[in-house]
C-alpha cells in the first residue's frame, strides 16, 4: 500500500491500480478495514480519469462491507455527492475530487467550495454539515455549531447525523452555547447508538450542566448497575 500511495501521488495511476485492486480483491489475506481504503483510493483514480460510472461501482462495493461507522460514512457522503444532480453537486465533488492526486489541497479553497454548495443549495443539510466540517478546528466554534443547526435542520444520513451531533456539541461548548451542547447531546444519547456514542453523549451532559450550575454530577450520568443507559437523564 506504501507503494501504491507513491504510486498514485505521482499520478501514475496503471501501476497504483494494479497494486490497490490486489489489495481490494485479497478478502482471505487482507483486513476490510485495509480493502475499503484501496477502494477507495481506486475511487479518487476513476474519477480522476473520467469513469464516473466505475467510481460509482466501487462506492457500491465499499458500502456492502462490513467496514466501521468512519469508513462507512465516508462511503455514504462521497456516493451521495458522486451521484448529486443538483446545483451543489460540482462544488461538492470539487472538494473531495478536483484537484489532481499530489497537489496540495488549499484549506480555504476548501471552505469556499463548501460555501459555494451551501449557498446554491441551503436546504439541503449535506452541503452545511461540509461547511461546518472544514470550518472546524480554524478557531471560529460560533461558525461551526451554526453550521452544524443547519445541517440538522434536514434529514441526514444517521451516521452523517450522529457525527453532525458531536460535532455541534463540541462547537457550541467552545462558544459557550449550552442549550446546542445538550442538543447534540441528545442524539448521541439516542436508543441505538453505539455504547461509545452514548458515553460521549452523557460526558456533554455532565460538561454543559458543570459549565452552566458549577455542580458536577456525583455519579456518570450515563452508567446504571454497569450498564449504559439510553435516552437524556434527568439533570
Amino acid at each position: 500500500l506504501q507503494l501504491a500511495a507513491i504510486l498514485f501521488l505521482d499520478s501514475q495511476f496503471p501501476e497504483a491500480t494494479r497494486i490497490y485492486q490486489t489489495v481490494a480483491d485479497n478478502n482471505e489475506q487482507v483486513s476490510s478495514t485495509l480493502r475499503a481504503h484501496a477502494l477507495f483510493q481506486l475511487v479518487s483514480i476513476r474519477v480522476a480519469e473520467g469513469d464516473v460510472k466505475a467510481a460509482d461501482a466501487l462506492l457500491k462495493q465499499i458500502l456492502r462491507m462490513p467496514i466501521d461507522d468512519n469508513q462507512m460514512r465516508q462511503a455514504r457522503v462521497l456516493s451521495s455527492i458522486l451521484g448529486h444532480t443538483g446545483p451543489a453537486g460540482p462544488a461538492m465533488r470539487s472538494m473531495f475530487w478536483g484537484t489532481r492526486p499530489g497537489q496540495s489541497v488549499d484549506t480555504l479553497l476548501l471552505v469556499g467550495l463548501a460555501v459555494e454548495a451551501a449557498t446554491l443549495e441551503p436546504d439541503l443539510g449535506l452541503t452545511h454539515y461540509l461547511v461546518g466540517r472544514q470550518l472546524r478546528g480554524h478557531g471560529d466554534p460560533q461558525a461551526t455549531r451554526r453550521a452544524m443547526l443547519r445541517a440538522m435542520g434536514d434529514k441526514l444520513d444517521p451516521l452523517v447525523e450522529r457525527e453532525a451531533a458531536r460535532l455541534l456539541a463540541e462547537s457550541s461548548y467552545l462558544a459557550k452555547e449550552y442549550d446546542d451542547v445538550l442538543r447534540g447531546a441528545a442524539i448521541l444519547v439516542q436508543p441505538g447508538q453505539p455504547d461509545v456514542t452514548r458515553l460521549l453523549g452523557y460526558d456533554w451532559y455532565e460538561r454543559a450542566q458543570w459549565a452552566m450550575t458549577g455542580a458536577v454530577p456525583t455519579t456518570a450520568l450515563g452508567m446504571k448497575n454497569g450498564r449504559v443507559q439510553s435516552g437524556p437523564p434527568q439533570l
